[in-house]
This record gives C-alpha cells, sequence and structure tokens, in this order.
C-alpha cells in the first residue's frame, strides 16, 4: 500500500508539473525595442571604445572614414508596461575622451526606484573604418568580431567571443566565457580563466595563459611561435614534425606521437625538447601545463 502511495503522489507531480509548464508556454512575452543610430567622424589614431552590460556586440571594419553604429535596447516581460518602464533603465550614451569615442550602456535606478523586472539586452552593430583599433569590455552577453585588420582587446567575463578573420595585435581577458576563432594573425593574446578555447588557421604569434580550460589548436598556417601556459586543462594540438618543441608537464597524461624525437636531457628533469639540433631556426610551440592532458595530433 506504501509503495502504490508513492506512485500516486509521483503521478500527481510529474501531471502538475505538465500542466505548469505548459500554462508557462502559453504565457505570452511582450518585446519593447528602443533603436538608435548614427556615425562619427574617424580621425587617425581614433579609437572606439564599447562598455557593455548584457550587450551582444557584432563588429566589422570597412573602407570608409566614418564609424557607424546602430544600438538596439530590448526589454522582455509578460507585461507590456513593465517592459517599457524598464527599458526606459538601460541608459546608452556616447562620449570622447581626446581621440578615444566610447560607446556604454549601463542600468541607471532612481532614488527608491526598484530593479528591472524585465530581460534586458543591449545589441550593438558597429562598422570602423580598417584602421581603426577596437577595445570591448563586456560583462554577461556575446562579442562576434569579423573582418577586422587593426588592433582588438577585449576584456569580458560571461560573455563568449567569435572572431574571424583578424589580424592585427589581438587581446582578449576572458573569463566564464568560451573564446573561438578562425584565421587569425599578428600577435594574439589570450588569458582565460574557465574559458575554453578552439581556434583553427592561426598566423603568426598566439600566447595563451589559461585555468580549467579546454584548449583546440589546429589548421596552422604561418604560425611564428605558439606559447601555452596552463594549469588543469586540457589541450589538444593539430601539428607536424616542422616544428621545434619545449614541453614542462607535471602531472600531465602526454602519449607523444612517434615523429616527435626528444632531444637529449638537460639540468632540468622536467624540460624535454625536441627539434632544437635538427631543425634550430624553425618555430616553437612551448607548452607548460600543470596538471591535465596534452594531445599532439598530426596536421
Amino acid at each position: 500500500m506504501k509503495k502504490i502511495t508513492q506512485i500516486g503522489a509521483l503521478l500527481l507531480f510529474v501531471a502538475g508539473l505538465a500542466v505548469h509548464t505548459w500554462l508557462d508556454a502559453q504565457t505570452t512575452v511582450q518585446v519593447v525595442t528602443k533603436t538608435l543610430s548614427g556615425e562619427e567622424k574617424y580621425a587617425a589614431g581614433t579609437t572606439l571604445t564599447i562598455n557593455g552590460e548584457n550587450a551582444v556586440i557584432y563588429g566589422s571594419s570597412y573602407s570608409g572614414e566614418t564609424i557607424r553604429y546602430q544600438i538596439e535596447i530590448i526589454a522582455r516581460h509578460a507585461d507590456q508596461k513593465v517592459a517599457e518602464q524598464d527599458l526606459q533603465k538601460m541608459k546608452w550614451i556616447k562620449g570622447r575622451q581626446g581621440k578615444n569615442l566610447i560607446l556604454r550602456n549601463y542600468v541607471e535606478l532612481d532614488v527608491n526606484e526598484s530593479q528591472p523586472e524585465s530581460s534586458l539586452k543591449v545589441v550593438y552593430h558597429i562598422q570602423v573604418p580598417e584602421a581603426c583599433p577596437l577595445i570591448i569590455n563586456n560583462y554577461f552577453g556575446q562579442i562576434k568580431l569579423t573582418n577586422i585588420p587593426s588592433a582588438v582587446n577585449i576584456i569580458s567575463e560571461f560573455a563568449p567571443i567569435r572572431l574571424n578573420n583578424i589580424n592585427g595585435a589581438i587581446e582578449i581577458k576572458s573569463k566564464f566565457g568560451d573564446i573561438s576563432g578562425s584565421d587569425l594573425g599578428g600577435t594574439v593574446s589570450i588569458e582565460a580563466e574557465r574559458a575554453d578555447i578552439d581556434l583553427k588557421g592561426i598566423s603568426g604569434h598566439l600566447v595563451i595563459q589559461a585555468a580549467v580550460s579546454n584548449i583546440i589548436l589546429n589548421q596552422f598556417k604561418k604560425l611564428e611561435g605558439l606559447n601555452i601556459t596552463a594549469e588543469k586543462s586540457e589541450i589538444s594540438i593539430a601539428a607536424n614534425n616542422t616544428f621545434r618543441y619545449s614541453f614542462v608537464l607535471e602531472n600531465v597524461d602526454f602519449d607523444p606521437p612517434s615523429w616527435i624525437d626528444f632531444d637529449p636531457p638537460g639540468k632540468d628533469p622536467r624540460l624535454r625538447k625536441s627539434g632544437f639540433t635538427r631543425i634550430p631556426f624553425n618555430p616553437l610551440i612551448e607548452i607548460h601545463l600543470t596538471v591535465g592532458t596534452l594531445e599532439i595530433k598530426q596536421q
């Protein structure tokens, strides 16, 4: 009897949950949007800085001489009146500090005003001249950049980053936001904390510092150097025997491929090298990993 009672209670719970889910699905979400657009004259030396919160940022370059922007501020709530009120709490400003053009969004509350009940989001669509450096600070959102030949600097938290065809000085610091990219060139520096990294088509120099990350690198083009310092991470690299290698591995699971011929050991027993005698001037891949796994496979 006790077992039957328990089964009956479970069925009632499941039925109640299904009804609750069905009712939620019937709730119509009201969407209120405010759109702003404009452009600013570009002069040599101008930098564009975007300071975003709950922002989705799309950026690209073009051959013009102005910085173009379109900003959408979006509020979602079941009650349209609440959405309209909350939309006014998300502020957007632009201004200049010297040659630095700044675009920023943030939530601002009057005295005794309550926090927004709506889901708020700001969407940036940015086009910059090809020579214009781009600085992005974003918290909770996304960043997607494509076809930018100038410098890019990103600091983000809880914001996935996607890069395509970026060539210049690239600096990225990301916490809890995965980084993916293709066709990156120049000098690329990445600091990642609890953020995975997936890159392909890399040229130039790549430096990675990571903690608790899954790092995947493949389809190198004209890689001139790779340096990875990581802890508690998994690393997978598709490469070949045209590179020199230097490993410092501590508590790491690594089964080297047969084509990596290690040079005679030196004074530091932790340091293993390959190719320094055979190809002393070829690009160097350096990996310092503490706790994790390392895979190197044929490209």
